[in-house]
């Protein structure tokens, strides 16, 4: 493990069942608070997101998010937070982004944890999304699915 300028020290967890694709990943960290100089130290464990994990995922962002739009920055670190909170299945008692007082951290493990999770897109089908056309939702390529436009309906006069 390498000493961080930060920090924040992110060192993965190896064991003998590793396989090239395996859909868990443990990882450890240390982290010193930069408030009140406490080391601490966790670990955490990220899967695989499946569909009905991204459901959650963008539901949970919209909650944080107060189902209004929010400044850029604010959505982003809701962004951050909502995807751990779906990826993460275990993590330190210490944990909760929602209660600290330094992003560094959550950017961090959010990064971490998105590298894996990026880990399991194919680059071919990366390729041939951005052949498809583009309904305006997401960027063409970007794997992220198209907003869903559903008409309103007025009852009958």
């Amino acid at each position: 493990m390498s000493k961080s300028t930060d920090g924040i020290d992110i060192t993965d967890i190896e064991t003998a069942g590793d396989k090239k694709l395996a859909f868990v990943k443990t990882f450890n960290i240390e982290y010193i608070d930069p408030d009140t100089g406490k080391k601490l130290i966790g670990t955490f464990t990220v899967e695989r997101t499946n569909l009905g994990a991204l459901s959650q995922f963008g539901i949970i962002k919209a909650r944080l998010n107060g189902g209004m739009k929010v400044d850029a920055g604010i959505d982003w670190m809701n962004e951050m937070i909502a995807f751990c909170q779906v990826a993460l299945t275990e993590v330190p008692s210490w944990w909760d982004p929602t209660t600290s007082y330094d992003q560094a951290l959550l950017v961090k493990v959010y990064g971490h944890v998105r590298a894996f999770q990026d880990s399991f897109r194919d680059r071919r089908v990366g390729t041939q999304r951005s052949a498809a056309p583009n309904d305006g939702g997401g960027a063409p390529g970007s794997g992220v699915a198209s907003a869903v436009v559903v008409q309103e309906v007025q009852p009958p006069a």
